[in-house]
C-alpha cells in the first residue's frame, strides 16, 4: 500500500495483479500493515464513535498525487476501526482513488470519524422546515426539525454504517424492494446510483462469480431486518439496529448480454472476448471507458431505481414464474474518442440464486426504471420500461453517422439522437420460450425475458399535439386515446453496437397504426424533450392492466390497457403477439401549477434567503409553482380501494428538496399534496453550515434527492391472532392482498434518501461514495383510517368469500378488505342448524360495508379444534349476537365456555372466550348483506348479521336492549 504512493500508474497496476496472483502474498502485506499500527489501535466497540483529537504534523499532499489527502489523514490522526475490518478498495488501502480531496482545509482535529452498525444512527437527514435560526438544530451528526406534520420518520440504514466485519453501506441510495427470505425475516434491497471513476468518488469493489471479477460504481446491497421487531419498529423511538440480522450483496453471480459469466478485463489495448461487461465495451469487447476502475475490473455504471417483482403477483398464475429484482443502468459516458460502444441494459436478478443476467429485450439505451405490470394472462408478462432512452455519450456523431447510413427512417427524414425521444414503452414477453421462439425453460425464457415484443403509446398527435405541449394546457382527468404499437426491432439474442439498437425505433411510423397516428413523444420525432422517469403499476381496481408513468417535467398520468388479457388470449394459431394494443392515458397531474395545491400542515418553512416557503420550488436560476424534475413516483394501494402517490423531486432545489404524498381519488376535482419532508440544498440553514450525517461527512454543500419507494406493510400486517396474512411461501398477489387490506396510516413505507453533500469523514475514507439514508416512513393523513359507521366486527377478521361460481372455489378475505358485490359465506335462519354440516354451501351478496374507528372493547371468542377442522375465531363488539345450538340469541359479552355455538364446521364448543382492549387504529365493522340470510361466518363462526332494508336480531343484555 506504501508503494502505491511513490510509483507510477503503469507500475501501480502491475503491482495490483501481482497481488491478485498471489493472494498469500497480499495476505502477509495485511498482516504487516496490522502489526505496524496495533499499537495504535485502541479497541472499539462495535457502536462506538471515534473523534481524532490530534493534530497531523504530517505535510499535505498536492493534488494529483496518488497518495492522496484521504491515506495521509488516516495514518496520521490513528483513526481506528476496532473490530470492524473495511473491505478491499476501503480505508487505508484506497489511496490510490482519484479523487478530489473534499476537506483539504481540514486536519485532524476538525474530523469526526462515526464508526456505527447497520441502523445503529438515529439522526435524521430530512427536515420538517429548515432550522432557522435555532442554534439547536445546526448540530453535526445530529437532527434538525423532526416534527413532521403528515407522520413519523425514522433511519433504517445510512450510509457509511457497517455490518460484520467488512460490509460497508454504500452510497447515494435508490432503487429498492424488499421479500420474505422467511417467515421472520424482511430483507430491503437498496442499490446505490455510484458512477465509478466516470463521475469522482469511486466505491471500493465487490466481486461476482467466485471472484473472477469485480464491480465499482453501483452496489446491490440488502440488509436483513428481523419480521416482528419491523412491524412494531414506529411505535417506538429506538434504533433500527436492535432488528438488523445481518447484510450482504444481491449479486453474487453476474452473467453478460451473451450468456456468459462475466470475468476479468483483459489486458489494456486487448478486448475481452468472453466475458465481457458489454455496458463498459464495444460488441468485440473492446473496453471504450475513459477511464478504467483503480481496483476493479468493470464500471456498473449509475443503476438507478428499481423493481422487486414477486412471483405471481397478478393472482394465481399471472406474472413471472420466479421473484426477480429488475435493476438497470440509466447514462454512460464514454471517452470521446469512443466510436464503438454496445449501450447500457437492464438486469435481472434471479434472488433465490443471487444471479444477475443483462436483459437485451429493453434495448440498450439505458433506463431509470423498468416495472411488471398484469398482463392479465398465465401465459405472457408485460413490463413498462422508462427512462432517458439514450443518455450515452461518447463520440455519438460517428455513431449516428453509422445509423443513417445503414438504417432509412420510414418517414423519410434521417435519425436523430434517439435521448428523450421516446413514448410511453410496453413490452409482451411469452413465458417460456427462447430468442427464435423455441420452448426453453431457463431462467430467463421461462420468465418471457428472451422472447417478445417491444411497444410505443401512439396516437392522433394532429389532436393532441406532442406530449410536453399538452401537459401544460390539460388537467386532472383529461384524456388521450390510442394504442400501444410495435416497432420493427426485437431482441434475438445477438450483442450489436448501438446504431443497430432498437432504442431508434421510436422515431419511425409506428407498425399497424391507423393513418396519422404518431408515437407520442415529448417534443415529436426529431427533437428531444422531458424525460419519461418513473413508474408504477397503477393499481386500478376497474382495469388490471395499467401503469402510472411519471415525467421530469412534473406531470404523470395513467396508462390503461382496458382488455389487455383477452387480446392476448385471442391471438390467432401461430401468432404470438398482437398487432397492436387497445389503450388509453388517463391524467392526474400536468405540467401546471401545482403550489396552490400543497399541504404543508404548518411545516416547509424554508431559509429567509428563499423568500417562500415549500410550497415553490427554486432552483440554480428560477422558482418553480410547478413539480420540478420528479425523479421518484411509486403508486401505493391501500385499504378501502384508496390508492395514493408518492412523489419525489430531484430538481437541485436550493433550500431543501420536496418529497409529497398524496390520495389518486378519481373523484376529487384536484389534486391535494401532502408535504411529507424536505433535504439538502446549498441555501439550506443545516447544509450551509455542513452539518452532516453521519457527523464529520458534509464536505460539499449542495442539494439533496429523494429517490426510491417501497410498501413493507404486506409483510407486516397480521391477522386478529397476530399471524401474518402473507407467509414467504406463498404467491406474490397474497402480499399484494395484504397491502390492500391495509390503511394506509397503518403503513411503513421505505424512501430512499441521496446526500450528494456527504462526502467526508467516514464516507471519504471507506470509499462509501456520497452519503444519504434509508427512511421508514409512517404516514398520517386525514382520511387514512377508518370512516365512521360500524358496529359489529373488528376490521382483521377474517370472512369466506366465494372466487369462482363455477367450481365453487373460495379464498379468505378480511373484513376490512370486503367490497360491495362480494359474496361471503352465509346461512339463512332456516338453515343455521345444518349450514357447517352440508357440502352445498350458500353465499350472500355484500350489499354494504361500513365501519368507524372501535369505541369499545371486543370479545375474543375461540371454539375447539374438531375432527371436522381447526379452531375458529372472532372479534366482536360487546352486544353483538350469534345464534347457540339451543336455539337461544346471546350477546358476544354473555356467551361463557363450553357453550355451544355454530361454525364452518358444525356445532362447537367454546374453548375461550375473553375482552381485548382497542388499540390505535382500530377500526369495527358491520357487513350488511342481500335479504333472506339472517347469519353470515365471520372467522369461521356463525354471527348476526344485518340485512339490506332490514335490522339485525335484538337481544337483552343487562336490563339493557341493544339493537346490533
Amino acid at each position: 500500500a506504501y508503494l502505491y504512493g511513490t510509483i507510477d500508474q503503469d507500475a501501480r497496476a502491475q503491482t495490483w495483479i501481482f497481488l491478485r496472483m498471489r493472494p498469500s502474498f497480499a495476505a502477509l502485506v495485511v498482516l504487516e500493515l496490522a502489526a505496524s499500527t496495533a499499537a495504535e489501535q485502541a479497541p472499539i466497540g462495535n457502536d462506538d464513535v471515534v473523534r481524532t483529537t490530534s493534530k497531523s504534523s504530517a505535510p499535505k499532499a498536492p493534488r494529483g498525487s496518488l497518495r492522496t489527502r484521504r491515506a495521509s489523514m488516516v495514518e496520521t490522526c490513528s483513526l481506528s476501526y476496532g473490530s470492524y475490518s473495511p473491505p478491499y478498495g476501503a480505508g487505508t488501502d484506497s489511496d490510490g482513488y482519484y479523487k478530489p480531496d473534499p476537506s483539504e482545509t481540514s486536519d485532524c482535529s476538525s474530523y469526526t470519524f462515526d464508526l456505527q452498525n447497520v441502523g445503529g444512527i438515529t439522526a435524521l437527514l430530512p427536515e420538517a422546515s429548515d432550522a432557522g435560526s435555532d442554534a439547536s438544530l445546526v448540530v453535526d451528526g445530529a437532527s434538525g426539525d423532526t416534527n413532521f406534520a403528515f407522520g413519523k420518520v425514522k433511519a433504517l440504514a445510512t450510509v457509511g454504517e457497517y455490518s460484520h466485519v467488512s460490509k460497508l453501506v454504500v452510497g447515494v441510495p435508490d432503487g429498492m424492494g424488499a421479500y420474505l427470505t422467511d417467515d421472520s425475516t424482511v430483507r430491503v434491497i437498496v442499490q446505490s446510483e455510484s458512477y465509478g471513476t466516470i463521475s469522482a468518488y469511486e466505491s471500493h469493489p465487490w466481486y461476482v462469480n467466485s471472484n473472477a471479477a469485480s464491480y465499482t460504481g453501483s452496489h446491490v446491497q440488502y440488509v436483513d431486518y428481523d419480521r416482528t421487531k419491523l412491524k412494531n419498529f414506529m411505535s417506538h423511538t429506538g434504533a433500527a439496529s436492535a432488528m438488523v440480522k445481518g447484510m450482504g450483496n444481491v449479486i453474487e453471480t453476474f452473467y453478460n448480454l451473451k450468456g456468459e459469466l462475466v470475468g476479468p478485463r483483459a489486458a489494456d489495448g486487448s478486448p475481452t472476448t468472453t466475458g465481457a461487461h458489454f455496458s463498459n465495451t464495444d460488441k468485440d469487447g473492446n473496453y471504450v471507458m475513459a477511464t478504467k476502475p483503480t481496483y476493479a475490473d468493470w464500471i456498473l455504471q449509475s443503476l438507478c431505481s428499481a423493481h422487486l417483482e414477486e412471483a405471481y403477483q397478478w393472482g394465481p398464475g399471472i406474472g413471472l414464474e420466479d421473484d426477480i429484482f429488475v435493476t438497470n443502468e440509466e447514462w454512460i459516458a464514454y471517452d470521446s474518442a469512443a466510436t464503438t460502444f454496445v449501450g447500457i441494459s437492464a438486469h435481472a436478478v434471479d434472488l433465490a440464486t443471487k444471479t444477475a443476467y443483462a436483459l437485451g429485450v429493453f434495448t440498450q439505451g439505458g433506463f431509470e426504471k423498468v416495472i411488471e405490470f398484469s398482463a392479465d394472462n398465465e401465459e405472457y408478462v408485460a413490463f413498462s420500461p422508462s427512462g432517458y432512452n439514450g443518455n450515452i455519450y461518447g463520440d455519438n456523431t460517428a455513431v449516428l453517422g453509422r445509423r443513417n447510413s445503414q438504417y432509412t427512417r420510414s418517414d423519410g427524414q434521417p435519425y436523430v439522437w434517439p435521448q428523450d425521444i421516446v413514448p410511453a414503452r410496453v413490452y409482451i414477453g411469452k413465458k417460456g420460450y427462447d430468442e427464435q421462439g423455441n420452448p426453453a425453460d431457463d431462467f430467463l425464457s421461462r420468465n418471457g425475458l428472451r422472447y417478445g415484443k417491444l411497444y410505443g403509446f401512439a396516437t392522433d398527435t394532429t389532436a393532441s399535439g406532442v406530449r410536453d405541449d399538452w401537459h401544460k394546457v390539460n388537467y386532472k382527468g383529461a384524456k388521450v386515446n390510442g394504442g400501444f404499437y410495435p416497432t420493427s426491432w426485437s431482441w434475438d439474442g445477438n450483442v450489436v453496437n448501438f446504431e443497430d439498437d432498437g432504442s431508434w425505433n421510436f422515431q419511425d411510423v409506428p407498425l399497424t397504426a391507423p393513418t396519422g397516428f404518431e408515437f407520442w413523444t415529448a417534443k415529436g420525432p426529431n427533437e428531444a424533450g422531458k424525460k419519461t422517469e418513473h413508474n408504477s403499476p397503477a393499481f386500478r381496481s376497474d382495469y388490471p392492466s395499467a401503469f402510472t408513468q411519471s415525467s421530469t417535467a412534473g406531470y404523470f398520468g395513467d396508462y390503461v390497457m382496458p382488455n389487455l388479457g383477452q387480446v392476448l388470449s385471442n391471438l390467432p394459431t401461430g401468432k404470438d403477439f398482437p398487432d397492436s394494443i387497445p389503450a388509453f392515458y388517463e391524467l392526474w397531474q400536468g405540467e401546471t401549477k401545482v403550489s396552490d395545491l400543497i399541504d404543508l400542515g404548518g411545516k416547509g418553512q424554508l431559509a429567509a434567503a428563499a423568500g417562500h416557503d415549500a410550497t415553490l420550488m427554486t432552483d440554480s436560476s428560477t422558482t418553480h409553482e410547478t413539480f420540478e424534475d420528479v425523479d421518484g413516483f411509486e403508486v401505493i394501494a391501500a385499504a378501502d380501494g384508496k390508492r395514493y402517490a408518492v412523489i419525489l423531486e430531484d430538481g437541485g432545489n436550493k433550500y431543501g428538496e420536496r418529497s409529497f404524498i398524496a390520495e389518486l381519488d378519481p373523484n376529487a376535482a384536484t389534486m391535494d399534496y401532502k408535504l411529507i419532508m424536505i433535504s439538502g440544498g446549498s441555501g439550506n440553514t443545516r447544509i450551509a453550515a455542513q452539518v452532516g450525517i453521519p457527523a464529520g461527512t458534509n464536505a460539499n454543500p449542495t442539494s439533496h434527492e429523494f429517490s426510491g419507494t417501497l410498501d413493507l406493510s404486506g409483510m407486516l400486517t397480521t391477522d386478529l391472532r397476530g399471524n401474518y396474512l402473507f407467509s414467504a411461501s406463498d404467491d406474490g398477489y397474497v402480499k399484494h392482498d395484504a397491502e390492500m387490506a391495509t390503511y394506509i396510516n397503518d403503513k411503513t413505507l421505505v424512501i430512499g434518501l441521496q446526500g450528494h453533500s456527504l462526502t467526508g469523514g467516514v464516507n471519504f475514507i471507506l470509499a462509501a461514495d456520497r452519503g444519504g439514508q434509508w427512511l421508514a416512513y409512517q404516514p398520517s393523513l386525514a382520511g387514512g383510517d377508518a370512516p365512521p359507521g360500524g358496529y359489529c366486527f373488528h376490521g382483521m377478521s377474517t370472512v369466506t368469500v366465494l372466487e369462482n361460481e363455477k367450481d365453487h372455489s373460495t379464498t379468505k378475505k378480511l373484513v376490512r378488505n370486503l367490497k360491495v358485490g362480494d359474496k361471503v359465506l352465509a346461512a339463512r335462519s332456516q338453515d343455521i342448524k345444518t349450514a357447517g354440516k352440508n357440502k352445498s354451501l350458500k353465499f350472500a351478496t355484500v350489499t354494504a360495508v361500513t365501519h368507524s374507528p372501535s369505541q369499545e372493547k371486543f370479545v375474543e371468542i375461540k371454539t375447539a379444534k374438531t375432527v371436522k377442522g381447526p379452531g375458529n375465531l372472532i372479534h366482536a363488539t360487546l352486544h353483538h349476537t350469534f345464534p347457540l345450538c339451543s336455539g337461544r340469541i346471546a350477546s358476544a359479552e354473555d356467551i361463557k365456555k363450553e357453550q355451544c355455538i355454530y361454525t364452518t364446521h358444525g356445532e362447537s364448543k367454546v374453548l375461550s372466550t375473553r375482552t381485548v382492549p382497542v388499540h390505535e387504529h382500530d377500526e369495527t365493522y358491520t357487513i350488511e348483506v342481500e335479504k333472506g340470510y339472517g347469519f353470515i361466518s365471520v372467522g369461521g363462526i356463525f354471527t348476526n348479521t344485518k340485512t339490506q332494508g332490514g335490522g339485525m336480531m335484538a337481544v337483552k343484555s343487562k336490563a339493557k336492549l341493544h339493537n346490533n
